[in-house]
């Protein structure tokens, strides 16, 4: 008879492992999370800005305020070039160009001559031809780990009137990248590739280029295997977007620009630039805006920020397999106590259902606050 109860009662714990199991298995898990997440990454989202970057905005107002004397955007490519130069004369320690220049323009031969010139390092922006591929390929760090890697038809990269010496391209990294299937942009992949080559994303470069040429391979490796850098499955880095408060500074590209023809003396803009990684990038016409789990953003923004995690540290790591699977076994708890017979009756099971379901979203929270771990919460609630 003990027997048979146990039979009777045991649809309850394995129907909800079942159930559980059912939801890791493929793309459900990371989907059916997502509201959670999302929810969870608002409300524990940073407030301060991020140390050691700084953003340079050609926005409407500078376009309207110089196009009198620089003509309409986009600005020849010589403006670039003197306000690559004043950066360095700041004090900048690296120049992120977030600006697509893939055809030959007016001023190339200026701004060639300055990225061949020594100083902070000046990484620009290339793209990936869309769309990418669904599977990502296999890239090897020099001297580090296999990590995969965004697949491309093809790369578009700076124009060849931009590199500094024939057959020496300028440093360059990736700026597209790949979205959610509901529009959103949660994290970024740090290597893409292209016809058997490969190539850093904007970021990964702009973090190559502060750290130093003797650094990068090795170092990058290092830290993707250390665990500094936790990668998911497809080599992204999860971002944690900030809020409001916890934005990059942004300087108007009009400010440079009068300090670099010798305007007034502005020591707050000295300061700003002094040792940081400058990214110049334009939200003219409201071009390069991505939708976050914070709301839209501009792209040369996140990539900023993207930077700031990858040399601070503070990405988002996803949940080891061993948790996840811990966590579903905890989660049959209600199950378990309800084929015992210790929460029959359905108000009882369903108030103990209740308070695991919360217990599983504090958990949650103070993985997140604590260490950034995300977990996938759709499983064990369910």
């Amino acid at each position: 008879m003990a027997l048979d109860r146990w039979r009777r009662g045991a649809w309850v714990p394995l129907g909800a492992l079942a159930v559980g199991a059912l939801a890791s298995i493929g793309p459900w898990q990371g989907r059916l999370s997502r509201p959670i997440g999302d929810a969870l990454q608002r409300l524990l989202a940073p407030t301060q800005p991020p140390a050691g970057v700084l953003v340079v905005d050609v926005d409407d107002a500078s376009v309207a305020a110089l196009g009198a004397r620089l003509g309409p955007w986009p600005f020849k490519r010589d403006v670039h070039a003197l306000a690559i130069e004043h950066l360095r004369e700041l004090g900048a320690s690296a120049v992120v160009l977030n600006l697509l220049m893939i055809e030959p323009g007016d001023g190339d031969a200026a701004l060639a001559r300055v990225l061949a010139r020594p100083g902070a390092p000046v990484v620009l922006a290339a793209a990936g031809l869309y769309p990418p591929g669904e599977a990502p390929a296999a890239a090897q760090w020099p001297g580090g780990p296999t990590v995969p890697a965004v697949a491309w038809p093809a790369i578009v990269q700076p124009a060849a009137s931009l590199w500094p010496a024939p057959g020496q391209p300028p440093r360059m990294g990736i700026a597209t990248t790949p979205i959610d299937s509901d529009g959103v942009l949660r994290s970024l992949p740090l290597w893409h590739e292209a016809a058997g080559r490969r190539w850093p994303s904007l970021a990964l470069a702009a973090w190559q280029a502060q750290a130093g040429t003797a650094a990068d391979a090795a170092a990058a490796g290092a830290a993707a295997t250390a665990g500094d850098w936790p990668l998911d499955r497809a080599g992204r880095v999860g971002l944690l977007v900030p809020g409001p408060a916890g934005r990059p500074p942004v300087v108007p590209f009009e400010r440079l620009w009068r300090s670099a023809l010798g305007g007034p003396q502005d020591p707050a803009l000295a300061q700003a630039v002094r040792g940081s990684v400058v990214f110049a990038g334009s939200t003219a016409l409201a071009a390069g805006r991505v939708m976050t789990v914070n709301g839209q953003r501009d792209g040369t923004e996140l990539q900023a920020l993207a930077y700031a995690a990858l040399h601070d540290g503070t990405m988002l790591r996803p949940a080891p397999g061993a948790v996840q699977a811990l966590l579903l076994l905890l989660a049959a708890g209600p199950a378990i106590a309800a084929w015992r017979g210790r929460a029959a009756a359905p108000g009882r099971a369903l108030s103990l259902a209740a308070a695991a379901a919360a217990g599983l979203a504090v958990l949650d929270a103070g993985l997140l606050a604590a260490w950034r771990i995300d977990l996938d919460l759709a499983a064990p609630l369910l």
